[in-house]
């Protein structure tokens, strides 16, 4: 992470800055980070695709070099409890992965997560 920290022109000494949005984009630079966005540059769309028909499926770009990442998509009833579900991979370009997540919903409403955290 310092080297990206570095490339961006963040503190690598600095782990707020992890929870900041340097760009104002709504995505938080530990996001951008796992996601591979650059934090200095407000994306113009989503790096999720999220949708609903029946299920709600979440799709995310995992980069397999960053180790030091756990990723984790989490369901939710209510936004306050959260619980675990499967990913599982869809696509390979090198080190980039993408995976997705789907969730049958029937009529009840349901919310999900991404959830990035940074391994010791």
């Amino acid at each position: 992470g310092d080297v990206w920290e570095n490339q961006f022109g963040l503190d690598a000494d600095d782990p707020a800055d992890a929870l900041q949005d340097t760009d104002g984009d709504g995505v938080v630079n530990l996001l951008e980070y796992a996601v591979g966005l650059d934090p200095t540059t407000s994306d113009p769309s989503d790096p999720f695709e999220l949708h609903r028909t029946g299920a709600l499926k979440l799709a995310y770009v995992r980069n397999l070099a960053f180790t030091n990442l756990r990723y984790l998509v989490e369901i939710s009833d209510n936004i306050l409890e959260w619980a675990a579900v499967p990913d599982v991979a869809i696509s390979r370009a090198g080190d980039l992965e993408t995976r997705e997540a789907v969730i049958p919903t029937g009529d009840d409403r349901k919310f999900m997560r991404l959830s990035v955290q940074v391994s010791e």
